[in-house]
């Protein structure tokens, strides 16, 4: 039988711990999409813009917000006019959120994904990375 000494031992427990907590924040995020999902989708930000639900992959680690644009959003020329504006702001407000920290905290990347109600095809699909808002 092998021996370990206690220093090697409290190392692997230490890995170990590390792992599962990281599955456990994992685990709870994508609950609380789902939990979020089931209490407040669809919700309408704005005439036009509804949040229909919200995911998150455990795999890449990216909570996903999943939106339909109608009306005068739901036009792939106005789209195309105000993207890198809109875009800039979504960074901005990703850096600026309060609500976010603890994802931020442990650098999960945000997806923001825009369908057009009408024809059911992607207008904006925004990936952040901990390095987009880093501050």
């Amino acid at each position: 039988m092998i021996k370990l000494s206690p220093l090697i031992s409290a190392a692997i427990l230490l890995t170990l711990y590390g792992c599962s907590r990281q599955m456990n924040f994992d685990e709870r995020c994508r609950k609380e999409a789902q939990m979020q999902t089931k209490k407040v989708c669809p919700k309408v930000i704005t005439p036009g813009i509804t949040l229909d639900s919200i995911t998150y992959d455990t795999k890449n680690r990216i909570m996903q917000y999943h939106y339909t644009m109608e009306g005068g959003y739901d036009d792939t020329a106005t789209i195309a006019k105000g993207k890198n504006d809109f875009v800039k702001a979504l960074g901005n407000q990703i850096r600026n959120s309060i609500d976010l920290k603890k994802y931020k905290d442990n650098g999960i990347g945000f997806r923001y994904t825009y369908t057009s109600k009408s024809t059911k095809k992607t207008l904006i699909d925004e990936s952040f990375t901990s390095k987009d808002y880093a501050q």
